[in-house]
């Protein structure tokens, strides 16, 4: 859901956009990673929160544009207990996006990179070593707030009257992290990737406008 509460300028391209923002994260089962080895596992997390973006520049009808993304979420994670609070990030972003062909088949490429921040809590779900949990390789750990890290990512779309179908790459940097130093991390830098694709077999009579 979009909700349009400025305009910048005569161009009504250039607007700030309040939105909702999700993501999650998949749950990681205990004793499945050496370095959580003796650990409860961890939960699915679910985050949400409000996000403002703000359109910087737009070329040729939109079919470039510039934008920033300010998303801050909360994070829940769901499983035992059902659902618990825990903390919160921020993971501001730039985003360029090229976008063709008409509103019917349209293809969409989109650069995003920015930083990630996040509170105590949010670190110590994931990176913390209670004194119970300390072992001689995986000493007692607690991470402070602060920069959790980078992430670029490269994504693609293409609709048409049919099919919609999309693919991403995403980079994430560990590098300076405030958790850096946890016996829990294994990596400092990892890749990941996805694939999405829907089937449009029918469509309502009245269509709605809608921010992309």
């Amino acid at each position: 859901m979009d909700l349009v509460i400025a305009t910048i300028g005569a161009d009504a391209l250039q607007q700030l956009l309040l939105d909702i923002s999700i993501a999650g994260n998949v749950p990681v089962p205990g004793g499945k990673v050496e370095a959580r080895e003796g650990m409860p596992g961890l939960d699915t997390v679910g985050e949400i929160g409000p996000e403002l973006e703000i359109n910087l520049w737009n070329k040729h009808h939109d079919e470039y544009s510039l934008r920033l993304n300010l998303p801050l979420r909360a994070v829940f994670s769901v499983g035992d207990p059902l659902v618990k609070y825990q903390g919160w990030n921020f993971s501001p972003f730039l985003q360029l996006q090229r976008r063709t062909g008409t509103e019917s088949n349209w293809h969409r490429y989109r650069l995003s990179v920015g930083p990630i921040f996040a509170d105590s809590k949010y670190h110590n779900y994931f990176y913390e070593v209670e004194p119970r949990f300390e072992t001689i390789s995986r000493p007692e750990y607690h991470p402070d707030a602060g920069y959790s890290g980078s992430r670029i990512t490269l994504a693609f779309a293409r609709y048409s009257k049919t099919f919609f179908y999309a693919a991403f790459l995403r980079y994430d940097s560990l590098s300076n992290a405030k958790f850096i130093d946890s016996p829990l991390v294994e990596a400092k830098s990892y890749l990941a990737g996805g694939f999405a694709f829907a089937w449009i077999f029918k469509k309502s009579k009245v269509m709605v406008e809608h921010h992309d």
